[in-house]
């Protein structure tokens, strides 16, 4: 709610059964988007079975649903939590496009999907220090700054500003968000601005300062830096 995120080649997005949300397709050139939507009530089903373990499991097949959420936040394709997620979700969109259509296959899919998203959730909620519910908060925070960044690169984002995004102060902000991301504040989103130059140039862009303006990068000399820095590479 109140809030916009762009979902490009970088990322992917999950939103939880019953979310309101509209989306709007804009690109420059022909382009096209991939969604999966689950059938209401399976993430509960394999949650249950995903948490439970091999006696129980054996003892009682069906076990009773558990009912879980996912930060609706965006998904780097490229962090190494994420992988198995974007490796998954790149196959099936692969055979689809292909012209997969049995109901069967996509079943087993995206309850193999499902369990990825389960191992990520709790990749994504474990850190070793504080209570849960603290570290809960301070991740929820930390990504909204970085869903600020990955959606609105182009624009001027100041250290001040993705702090507020956080409510942090710029201190704790900077820390913690380099302790959790493995990288600061400004080489994530210049990292970010690289990737998305890398894209439009590969796609034939050709005029150097239109591409570093609307990359957020200011002008074709800190286009070329951080290319050669970053390279269109991932993101940590």
């Amino acid at each position: 709610p109140r809030r916009e995120l762009v979902v490009d080649d970088d990322n992917l997005l999950v939103l939880n059964e019953g979310a309101c949300y509209g989306s709007v397709l804009q690109a420059e050139r022909p382009a096209w988007t991939f969604a999966i939507f689950f059938r209401p009530g399976m993430q509960d089903e394999v949650a249950a079975q995903h948490a439970c373990g091999l006696q129980a499991a054996l003892d009682t097949p069906d076990q009773p649903r558990r009912p879980v959420g996912f930060a609706e936040h965006l998904r780097p394709h490229q962090g190494s939590a994420h992988h198995g997620v974007s490796r998954r979700l790149r196959h099936i969109a692969q055979q689809v496009d292909a012209g997969q259509r049995d109901e069967a296959w996509l079943e087993e899919q995206l309850a193999l999907l499902l369990g990825d998203l389960l191992d990520e959730e709790e990749g994504l909620r474990a850190e070793p220090e504080a209570r849960p519910a603290l570290r809960a908060e301070l991740q929820r925070r930390l990504r909204l700054a970085a869903d600020l960044m990955e959606s609105h690169y182009p624009l001027p984002l100041p250290l001040e500003r993705l702090a507020a995004e956080a409510c942090l102060s710029r201190f704790h902000f900077l820390r913690e968000f380099t302790r959790h991301f493995g990288v600061s504040p400004h080489t994530y989103l210049t990292r970010k601005r690289a990737r998305a130059a890398a894209r439009l140039l590969a796609g034939g862009a050709t005029d150097r300062d239109h591409v570093a303006l609307a990359c957020g990068l200011g002008s074709r000399w800190s286009l070329q830096r951080a290319l050669a820095r970053h390279g269109g590479g991932a993101a940590g």
